[in-house]
C-alpha cells in the first residue's frame, strides 16, 4: 500500500494485522525520520511482550527513553516497534496492562514534544482501549488490515506486487 511519506506530527501508530505492511510502513516512517534529523539521537525499544511483567518492562523503558535528554543536545527520535501488547491477547487484556496504559496515554497528552519524534509499530490493536483513542487525538494511526480474511484476497495481493515491481522499475 503506498502512502505519503511526509509526517508532520511527533507521535505516529502503525498498525494492523498485515505485519508485513506495518513493519514495511513503520521502516519507512523511521528511515525518513533518521534521515531528515541528521544528527538526531535515534532509540529503538523492543515492545514485545508475553507476560504482564513483560509489559510493564516495556512500558518503563519506554518512559525512560522520552524523559532521557538527547545525547548530543538534538532532537531524538525514538521507535517502540513491535509492541504486541496493545490488542486483545491474555497479557493486552489484562486489569494491570490498561490501567498502566491509560495512565501513560494521559503522560503522552501532557508530554512536551520539542525535538522528540515517537513511532509505534504493533499489531492488531484494540480500538475500544483509552490509549488507542488517546494516540488519534494527539499523532496519526496509520492502520493495515490483513487481505487473507477478505474473498479477493488472491486477486488484491497480486495487483499489489504487481504495483510495487512497477514502483521498483521491475517486470516479472
Amino acid at each position: 500500500m503506498a502512502r505519503s511519506s511526509e509526517i508532520s506530527g511527533p507521535l505516529v501508530m502503525v498498525c494492523g494485522d498485515d505485519e508485513y505492511s506495518v513493519r514495511q510502513r513503520a521502516r519507512q516512517i523511521w528511515d525518513e525520520w533518521c534521515g531528515a534529523g541528521g544528527g538526531m539521537d535515534q532509540e529503538v525499544v523492543e515492545a514485545g511482550a508475553g507476560t504482564v511483567d513483560e509489559a510493564f518492562t516495556r512500558l518503563a523503558r519506554l518512559r525512560e527513553a522520552l524523559q532521557t535528554l538527547p545525547f548530543f543536545g538534538g532532537a531524538k527520535i525514538i521507535w517502540f516497534r513491535d509492541c504486541t501488547f496493545l490488542g486483545e491477547d491474555r497479557t493486552s487484556q489484562s486489569t494491570a496492562v490498561t490501567e498502566a496504559l491509560t495512565e501513560f496515554a494521559g503522560e503522552l497528552k501532557a508530554f512536551r514534544w520539542d525535538g522528540v519524534r515517537l513511532l509505534i509499530s504493533a499489531g492488531k490493536p484494540d480500538r475500544r482501549r483509552t490509549f488507542f483513542k488517546t494516540l488519534e487525538k494527539i499523532g496519526s494511526v496509520e492502520s493495515f488490515a490483513s487481505l487473507a480474511d477478505e474473498k479477493d484476497w488472491a486477486d488484491r495481493i497480486e495487483t499489489e506486487a504487481l504495483r510495487q515491481f512497477r514502483a521498483a522499475g521491475k517486470e516479472i
